[in-house]
């Protein structure tokens, strides 16, 4: 296995870690064992490698083909790639509960004014980024 590929399989298990943690300092120790805390952390992180895949592999590709490597860039491009991965999430979600396409718009348009995803999901998506960065070290050949 590549440094690239292990890259890609370990950095998103930041984002289930990162829940974890977040509701182990918030929650009793029974809500941990609850059905609901553990479907949420497998839940994060299909949502995190799904993001991972979908938006950074070929975001990580361009950007090394450009020869722009520099581990700034993947703290930036993690941050965002976080962002629009909750936004899609949420969007996918709504759907799902069968809201309807106004109400999914308006959704939209709160979720991107909601400050509360983007501190919680942007610093999640800097560090899965980051740990991309420093385990595949695309400035290396």
């Amino acid at each position: 296995m590549s440094r690239t590929e292990l890259a890609f399989v370990v950095a998103p298990l930041w984002v289930p870690v990162a829940l974890m943690i977040e509701w182990s300092l918030l929650a009793t120790p029974l809500d941990l064992l609850n059905f609901w805390a553990v479907f949420a952390g497998f839940a994060s992180l299909a949502i995190g490698y799904a993001g991972t895949f979908l938006f950074g592999v070929p975001a990580f590709l361009f950007l090394r083909s450009r020869n722009w490597t520099a581990p700034w860039i993947g703290a930036v491009l993690g941050f965002a790639i976080a962002v629009i991965t909750l936004f899609l999430f949420n969007v996918l979600f709504a759907l799902a509960l069968g809201y309807s396409v106004d109400d999914l718009l308006l959704g939209a348009l709160s979720s991107f004014s909601d400050w509360g995803a983007w501190i919680t999901a942007g610093p999640i998506g800097s560090l899965v980024g980051v740990t991309l960065w420093l385990i595949a070290r695309p400035d290396r050949s």
